[in-house]
């Protein structure tokens, strides 16, 4: 922390990165409809990056778990 901004800055985007990595992953391995649906690992991960840049693009989302979002 002693760094300054620039570093914690740097922190945040890693973490950002490894969080939407490792979801991206587990959507894939344990849903097919979703993977397929966004077209594969990378579909997801751009996805994901989506709703974490900005958070307010769930609330047109429909749906719930295991059901469907059409």
């Amino acid at each position: 922390m002693d760094r300054g901004a620039p570093a914690l800055i740097g922190w945040l985007g890693l973490a950002s990165v490894v969080l939407i990595a490792v979801t991206a992953t587990a959507v894939t391995l344990l849903t097919d409809s979703d993977t397929e649906a966004n077209g594969g690992w990378r579909g997801v991960a751009w996805m994901s990056l989506l709703r974490t840049l900005d958070p307010g693009t769930m609330g047109g989302d429909t749906g719930g778990p295991g059901t469907s979002s059409d």
